[in-house]
């Protein structure tokens, strides 16, 4: 996943571009990719993703849990909740997938 108005880099190199902008590239993207398992009975089912890989390495051999959900539009919506260590508040993310139709 990446903002949606990510800045180009000066070089197709990344190790010919500044520190500032591999930062900024880095902060703008979030990726992880692993084995996952469904569980649960339709409607109260939630996806286990165990990490192998992922853009910050010290998330590999974690496991994310999100409870799964269809929208009225048919979408399928992954959502979680979570209270960083320290945090006053806490973060709930939601992810939705739209199916792509053909053009």
């Amino acid at each position: 996943m990446s903002r949606a108005a990510t800045a180009l880099l000066s070089s197709e190199n990344i190790h010919k571009v500044s520190e500032e902008e591999r930062t900024a590239a880095f902060i703008s993207y979030f990726q992880y990719s692993g084995p996952y398992e469904v569980r649960g009975a339709a409607g109260q089912q939630e996806v286990i993703h165990t990490l192998t890989h992922s853009l910050n390495p010290n998330l590999v051999g974690h496991r994310h849990v999100r409870a799964v959900s269809f929208t009225k539009n048919g979408e399928l919506m992954l959502t979680a909740a979570e209270a960083p260590s320290g945090a006053l508040v806490t973060r709930h993310h939601r992810m939705i997938w739209r199916r792509r139709t053909q053009e």
